[in-house]
């Protein structure tokens, strides 16, 4: 499912809004694919921080979008 460009711009908008971190997780996580302990080594960090940074850096995605109409 493409998203259309409104969405597109709403999750862009909402991605510059999080911290330099919690970005820098999800765009290792999402885009690029990489394991947490891939992400963990590449940030000099803990694995299970790495874990709870995705946590996180969703929970403020989710909370930062409008809701789309998925039923869950």
């Amino acid at each position: 499912m493409v998203p259309s460009s409104g969405s597109a711009d709403q999750l862009k908008g909402a991605l510059t809004q999080l911290s330099g971190r919690y970005r820098a997780v999800i765009y290792r996580s999402y885009y690029l694919g990489w394991t947490t302990a891939q992400i963990a080594a590449d940030l000099g960090i803990d694995d299970d921080a790495v874990k709870g940074d995705l946590h996180d850096a969703l929970c403020a995605l989710r909370a930062g979008l409008p809701t789309v109409g998925i039923n869950r």
